[in-house]
Order: C-alpha cells, then structure tokens, then sequence
C-alpha cells in the first residue's frame, strides 16, 4: 500500500516540477539591469492589523507546545493532574537511555552527511558552466522527495531492503536505513531551488 501511495504521489511532484520550471523561466527574463527592489511603505492600519494575527498565530503555537510540555510534567494526562517528573526516568527497560542516544547518533550521522550533501548539490545546481541537463535532473531529483511524506518513503525503504535476496538487506535493523531514510527527505528540502 505505501508502493502504491509513492507512485500516486510522484505525479504531482512532476507537474509541480514543471509549472516551477517554468515560472522560474518567465521571472528570469523579467529582472533587467533597470529591475528596482520593491520599498513597502508604511501603512500603521496594515502594519497593525498583521501584526496582530502574526502574534495570535505566533501564540496558538505557544499554547500547544506548552500543553504538551505540561502534558510530560503530570501523572497521567487528564486524570491525574499532579506534577511528576517520572515522565524522564530514562532507567527504564527496552527504552530509555539506549534510545536518547541512538537519536544522538542518528542526529550527528544526519548532520555531518547532510551539510556535504547539500553544499555539493547546490554547488552542482548554482555553477554557471555545469550541463544544464544534468543541472534540470539534479533539481527534479532534489525536489521528488518532498512530494513523498516521510511516512512512506520510510516504509518503502523497510519494504525494499527487507527482502530476503535484496543485496541491501543487511541495512535492515540498523543506523544505516534510518540516516538514509532522514538524509533523502532533509537534503531535499534544502537543495531545491527557491
């Protein structure tokens, strides 16, 4: 089912694709050397107005991240509304401090492949003289995973390598699949053009 939900999802990430393409084509032709930068003049009503809903957005965020916070401090939510902090025993069996550092792990793995990754596609994508096909592939391939939710190219990367004659099967079960799984979808979301 997660096979099939992909490739259903690949099909917008192609028109996305091309309409970018081709808006990003039109907007080119239009900045000149004559172009100006656009100065928003001060409206008090306007300015007002949005920075009122900018800050009740910016608060219903605030409410849930706290009621999640005061969530992990109570007993058992809502029933027992008496603070605790036995939410963070790590001690505990089969999770606790094995997974904290996994995540750890998995995080630094992240991080220091993802910033090579990145800083060599968009060197890639950005110099002037690499083939423009090639720079067009590398964009298309930059922006696929963002169509794909997490979710599911999760569950097709363990659908895939979980197969008994798949010479990546030994990735199944390990650190590997996970940074790989994480790298596709982060690298992605930062390389794609605009």
């Amino acid at each position: 089912m997660g096979a099939v939900i992909s490739v259903v999802l690949l099909m917008p990430a192609l028109v996305v694709f091309a309409l970018e393409r081709h808006i990003a084509g039109k907007q080119s032709l239009q900045i000149t050397g004559r172009s100006l930068p656009l100065i928003v003049k001060p409206r008090p009503a306007r300015d007002w107005a949005c920075f009122v809903f900018c800050g009740l957005v910016v608060l219903m965020f605030g409410i849930v991240l706290a009621m999640a916070q005061f969530a992990a401090l109570v007993k058992f939510w809502p029933y027992n509304l008496s603070l605790t902090l036995s939410n963070y025993t790590f001690d505990m069996e089969g999770v606790g401090w094995e997974n904290f550092w996994n995540s750890l792990r998995m995080a630094a793995w992240v991080a220091t492949l993802g910033t090579a990754i990145i800083f060599v596609g968009a060197y890639l994508v950005e110099k002037p003289r690499f083939e423009a096909p090639y720079r067009k592939f590398l964009q298309f391939a930059m922006l696929l995973p963002m169509a794909i939710p997490g979710l599911v190219l999760g569950l097709a990367y363990l659908m895939f390598i979980n197969q008994p004659g798949n010479p990546a099967n030994w990735l199944y079960g390990g650190m590997a699949v996970l940074v790989i799984s994480t790298l596709t979808i982060c690298t992605a979301c930062r390389t794609s053009p605009r």
